[in-house]
């Protein structure tokens, strides 16, 4: 369900290898960051490597692009006191919007309590959630993305679906790439994924797989086949 412990643990190393000092933050939905960190073995990372868990609170109100529907957005205030921003999602499913990878995961910079609030409009309007989702993604604007891909899941997330030995850890400085290539990897179509189609109709990212550049495996080598979606 949640980014593997281990692998938050390498990216800190990584971090701290450069020279940075790494801050591990989110703002959960249900219950508080310090119980859901300790129930995931993230707690435990941290406090092993000497790195400050960040809550994600207070918010701080942000304006959207002139073109923006959504005219503000309610952000976690941390995440403008940050040098860099990480977007360490893990690769699953989720019953609204079919899959939650890069894009989606930056929902954890909407504070806890109003996550209800957007969850409910999905369920009214999933083209409006979407929306939010790449104008969030916008004025986050993380550096770099690296998703756990190592085991994913598969079927009715993104907390009732099954484990899928994957195998994979992606990155890109471009989010919607990132997504743009999983949903290849996966057999999924671009215009299956809603917000690769918001993305792309606000020319943000890169939803085209043929303009992407792929360094490692080529994609033909790692696809899975008879990926089980979520019934949306």
């Amino acid at each position: 369900v949640t980014t593997h412990p281990i692998f938050v643990k390498a990216v800190i190393q990584l971090v701290k290898e450069t020279g940075g000092i790494p801050v591990v933050g989110d703002s959960p939905g249900l219950f508080s960051l310090e119980k859901v960190a300790k129930n995931t073995g993230i707690k435990k990372i941290c406090d092993e490597m000497g790195v400050k868990l960040a809550e994600f609170t207070p918010s701080v109100s942000v304006k959207g692009g002139n073109e923006a529907i959504f005219k503000q957005l309610e952000v976690a205030k941390v995440v403008f006191e940050v040098d860099k921003i990480l977007n360490l999602p893990k690769l699953k499913t989720h019953s609204q919007l079919l899959l939650t990878l890069g894009v989606k995961n930056l929902f954890g910079c909407i504070e806890g309590k109003r996550k209800a609030i957007w969850h409910l409009k999905a369920g009214i309007d999933k083209k409006a959630f979407a929306t939010m989702l790449i104008e969030l993604y916008r004025i986050v604007n993380p550096t770099l993305t690296i998703m756990d891909g190592i085991i994913g899941m598969e079927g009715d997330g993104p907390g009732n679906g099954v484990p899928k030995n994957i195998g994979l850890i992606i990155a890109s400085s471009d989010a919607v790439a990132l997504d743009t290539v999983t949903s290849e990897i996966l057999g999924i179509k671009g215009k299956e994924l809603l917000t690769n189609v918001i993305a792309k109709q606000m020319g943000v990212g890169e939803t085209d797989i043929e303009n992407i550049d792929i360094v490692g495996e080529k994609i033909e080598n790692v696809k899975i086949n008879n990926f089980k979606l979520p019934a949306i």
